[in-house]
């Protein structure tokens, strides 16, 4: 932003004092080699060209912050149990793509500064390694996320129906006892019936035995 700022004041007439102050914090040249590039590139391009390393700096530096936001995020997932969700599946896929981005930045700036300034060549194979880091941590961490989710739903679809036979085993269990209670409701009427028809049939036998006796006496 400083750089910017000057550049806008001061343009093509920058004093050289400053722009080696500003060169030292954003590029990794001596004050000999911006000399020589102002000599021989021109102070212009060399202005392009650092403001426009300068950005990608920022940028990726503003890309790995964000990625390690979402590791945290991640992380903190991981500990209390809640990965396998579409959340913590969210925070992967946007891992891979900043990561992505974090990783190939700075050679495509680096490329487009190339050829339009012929500076900073040495610079151009510049690749993000640790973001190269981030994207294959990402790309293992959602595949094992997805992996983790398939495999939650079918439990949950496991669960559910072990719920539901046991469900219906408790149910059976309910109509057993039913059965059992009103089973032994039958056996009892059954047996008190059996009394009944036992003490009617003893009467009958009494009441015969008397009329059989009282004839023999008469005669």
């Amino acid at each position: 932003i400083g750089l910017i700022i000057s550049t806008i004041i001061y343009g093509n007439n920058m004093p050289m004092e400053l722009l080696t102050k500003f060169t030292y914090m954003i590029l990794p040249y001596s004050n000999q080699d911006v000399m020589i590039f102002v000599n021989n590139y021109g102070m212009q391009k060399l202005l392009i060209a650092t403001i426009g390393y300068g950005v990608a700096n920022s940028l990726n530096h503003m890309l790995f912050y964000i990625l390690l936001n979402r590791s945290i995020k991640l992380f903190k997932s991981i500990t209390i149990g809640d990965i396998f969700t579409k959340t913590a599946a969210d925070i992967a896929t946007e891992m891979i793509s900043i990561s992505f981005m974090a990783a190939f930045i700075m050679p495509i700036m680096l490329h487009i500064i190339t050829n339009t300034t012929s500076l900073f060549k040495d610079l151009y194979f510049k690749v993000g390694y640790g973001a190269l880091f981030f994207l294959g941590f990402s790309l293992v961490m959602k595949i094992v996320i997805e992996r983790g989710m398939v495999i939650a739903k079918q439990n949950t679809k496991y669960d559910r129906a072990i719920d539901d036979y046991k469900a219906d085993i408790d149910e059976l269990k309910i109509q057993s006892i039913k059965r059992e209670a009103e089973l032994k409701n039958l056996k009892k009427m059954v047996k008190e019936e059996n009394a009944k028809v036992e003490e009617t049939t003893k009467k009958r036998k009494h009441h015969h035995s008397r009329a059989k006796n009282k004839g023999t006496t008469k005669e």
